[in-house]
């Protein structure tokens, strides 16, 4: 064994097909995604779901009501996507470094330095900016969304802010959109699916369920599966974006025992 192997380990040198944090093909990601779920389920879906329960009861708790009360009530439920997003990365990161991943690490680094505030910021102007791309028909939206793809991965794993972290986003997907675009779209399409049928099973039940329950047992249920596919969607478009960010770093700055050794010290 090399002495770069020795450091690196088997997450980054063994078959291809199991990399965690060297080039990705699209079945070396869906071989990834399935093992990191597989492995680390529970701390992927716990840190996912727990700072949602309430954002999603409250959204639950204002359907029926006047427009603008539902309205406030996704408020929260944005902003903790947009916290819950963050702290995924993180989490994802240790797992893909061979670090012991842990909900309350995760959270601890994410409200740090103020990372959270941060994160929600750039996240508002990027969707701005996706908007408005769209608005010039369509393609600008595209083009901006793809290339910022990686600015929060980059606030959260590296510490940039503002300006500096769309730059190094755009800097990391020069050259790859299409690329990136296609290896993204697979595993979100995946995650879709899987979101449908979670919601199908929701319209077969309901009729059921208003027969033989009250409102509030159907809207308990409906609540719960509201929860759980969260707790499957989310996750895998936050492992497919970190995956993809270590990918165009091993393809654009070799990334190696060093950039590892110093990713470990964060």
């Amino acid at each position: 064994m090399t002495n770069v192997e020795a450091t690196l380990g088997p997450a980054f040198l063994g078959d291809k097909a199991t990399v965690l944090l060297g080039e990705q093909t699209v079945r070396s990601l869906f071989v990834n995604i399935y093992r990191v779920y597989r492995h680390h389920f529970g701390v992927i879906f716990w840190c996912c779901v727990l700072p949602l329960i309430p954002a999603v009861a409250l959204v639950h708790a204002a359907q029926g009501g006047s427009i603008g009360w539902m309205l406030a009530s996704n408020v929260p439920y944005f902003v903790a996507l947009f916290i819950v997003t963050a702290a995924l990365t993180i989490a994802l990161s240790d797992i893909c470094l061979g670090n012991r991943a842990s909900v309350r690490c995760s959270y601890g680094r994410i409200f740090q330095n103020s990372r959270w505030l941060q994160v929600i910021a750039m996240a508002l102007v990027v969707t701005v900016g996706v908007y408005l791309g769209f608005l010039l028909l369509v393609v600008p939206g595209m083009w901006f969304a793809g290339r910022s793809l990686f600015t929060s991965t980059v606030i959260v794993l590296e510490g940039r802010r503002g300006g500096a972290a769309v730059r190094r986003s755009m800097e990391l997907t020069k050259g790859q959109y299409w690329r990136i675009f296609g290896l993204l779209f697979l595993p979100v399409l995946a995650a879709q699916v899987l979101t449908v049928l979670l919601v199908a099973v929701v319209a077969l039940a309901a009729p059921t369920l208003l027969e033989t329950s009250s409102l509030l047992v159907f809207r308990l249920f409906s609540f719960f599966v509201s929860v759980l596919s969260t707790g499957v969607f989310l996750p895998i478009i936050s492992l497919t974006t970190v995956l993809l960010y270590y990918d165009q770093r091993f393809r654009r700055e070799a990334y190696d025992a060093q950039a590892l050794s110093e990713d470990l010290m964060r």
